[in-house]
């Protein structure tokens, strides 16, 4: 499992104070992350990481569809309050994502979808749309 956080680290300065002081908007960082972002998740894929892709926040799904160049995504279920379960086709190759919307949730929904992701991958669990 890999896990990309961008979320400011305890004790550090706040992103939005660094890119302020060297004169970036605020939207300018949020694309600049989203891209970089996308950029990352797919090189993962590209050498050979082969998982469930698990998204959270819809600019971060659009920032790695549009690195990776992917025209479409095709829902598949809704498995969980706001969490859609899709597939896409990269360079001739079926991914199954998990993505969601990154400003609600319970607190223990990323634990319960990892959880449910590891019984997936064993095969003790289907999942029921």
């Amino acid at each position: 499992m890999v896990i990309l956080d961008t979320n400011d680290m305890e004790g550090t300065e706040s992103t939005t104070a660094y890119v302020q002081k060297r004169g970036i908007s605020t939207k300018q960082m949020l694309i600049y992350i989203m891209s970089d972002m996308g950029k990352i998740l797919k090189r993962l894929i590209d050498k050979g990481c082969d998982s469930t892709i698990f998204i959270m926040g819809g600019d971060s799904l659009v920032g790695f569809a549009r690195e990776a160049g992917i025209k479409g995504i095709s829902p598949v279920c809704e498995i969980d309050c706001g969490v859609v379960l899709s597939q896409l086709n990269y360079n001739g190759k079926m991914l199954n994502v998990i993505s969601k919307s990154g400003a609600f949730g319970k607190k223990t929904l990323f634990s319960d979808l990892s959880k449910m992701l590891i019984r997936l991958n064993e095969g003790k669990e289907v999942i029921k749309c």
